[in-house]
């Protein structure tokens, strides 16, 4: 589905206008954390954290498997966002690892995480390209 049935003309330029300025204002944001967060910190609920993201990175990529087994138009969505959480999975877990963890994060990035984002990337632009119906 194109962005032209989505929102007429006008409406296209001020949604794209308002993620330009949505830009901006995070730019702004990333300043800011960069001058304030401090280099260590200790979450009480680092476990739970991990253990939520994984569950909807799970969602995401088991509403991916039954779309593509539909054939369904909506597999576009469900796969690009496990792709991006893939790949945020991957930043994450080399980001936040220290010794072997860190081995064991970088291989798990390299030869599973980040190569399933891009199969899932590369099923979304399938599914995008194939003509409905």
């Amino acid at each position: 589905m194109s962005t032209a049935r989505l929102f007429p003309r006008r409406r296209s330029g001020e949604v794209g206008r308002l993620y330009l300025l949505l830009t901006a204002g995070l730019l702004g944001w990333i300043v800011v954390l960069v001058l304030r967060l401090p280099t260590r910190h200790v979450a009480p609920h680092y476990g739970l954290a991990w253990v939520g993201f994984d569950v909807g990175l799970g969602g995401v990529m088991l509403a991916t498997g039954v779309l593509a087994m539909r054939r369904s138009p909506r597999l576009v969505l469900t796969a690009a966002a496990t792709a991006a959480m893939l790949i945020t999975d991957a930043w994450f877990d080399v980001t936040t690892s220290v010794g072997s963890g860190l081995v064991v994060a970088l291989v798990l990035a390299a030869a599973v995480e980040l190569p399933l984002a891009g199969l899932s990337l590369r099923v979304a632009a399938h599914a995008l390209a194939r003509p409905a119906g």
